[in-house]
């Protein structure tokens, strides 16, 4: 029986299945912290952190930036009360929208997407100038203090290489943000391998010793948003 890619647990079992172009996916929850995993996609995407999908993004407008994703990073600190200060990473950034939109906040703003760096570093707005593109976390070159992780951690597929990869570039006291969808039909895809309830979400947050872990739950899309602190000391 294959573990748990959360907590290790042995414990799982059929869940629920889906019909997704012309395939059939099954789905199995964990017994221990109730994750939800897509078994064929699991097994498909365990060679890589991430269950890439080749995509182009088009890089926002001023305008959207300002419209769309500005309010939407404002909302976040001011509810969670995140302490704006020094560097923030973008983990699976996509197109950029909300890292570009924390440059206002941030002394220093960092992107990853391992999909389309490239394309970010030649078409970012040069108003942005302290937001970055990375193709590695080895190219940053401080430690970051917040991370998000913007409707990503469906798509991963080892939690603790991940963690194992983002841990040495936090700084001593730092903030995470996570949103993912919550499982729902609208929701499922082939690239979404896991899915979330409160408590695989804090099984999560444990991974990096986490305190005053909070959940929000976003009834009107189904979405859940982490926030959480930790301190590498």
């Amino acid at each position: 029986m294959t573990k748990c890619t959360l907590c290790g647990s042995k414990k799982n079992t059929q869940f629920d299945e889906h019909y997704i172009n012309n395939r059939y996916f099954d789905f199995t929850i964990c017994m221990n912290c109730s994750l939800i995993r897509c078994e064929e996609e699991f097994l498909v995407s365990q060679k890589s952190h991430i269950n890439q999908q080749r995509c182009e993004y088009t890089v926002p407008s001023i305008e959207v930036i300002e419209a769309t994703y500005k309010p939407m990073i404002f909302e976040l600190i001011k509810e969670f009360d995140v302490k704006a200060r020094g560097a923030l990473l973008d983990f699976g950034c996509g197109n950029g929208g909300i890292a570009m939109a924390s440059c206002s906040i941030f002394e220093k703003v960092y992107g990853l997407e391992l999909d389309t760096s490239h394309f970010l570093r030649n078409n970012t707005n040069s108003m942005f100038n302290n937001f970055s593109p990375v193709e590695t976390l080895e190219d940053l070159n401080t430690k970051v203090d917040v991370v998000v992780f913007w409707h990503v951690l469906e798509h991963i597929s080892n939690f603790d290489e991940i963690v194992e990869y983002v841990k040495p570039h936090l700084s001593d006291n730092f903030s995470i943000l996570a949103q993912i969808p919550l499982y729902r039909e609208k929701h499922v895809f082939e690239s979404h391998i896991h899915f979330f309830s409160k408590t695989s979400l804090k099984f999560f947050a444990k991974k990096f010793s986490a305190k005053n872990v909070r959940i929000l739950i976003d009834h009107t899309n189904d979405f859940a948003t982490l926030y959480f602190e930790g301190c590498r000391n």
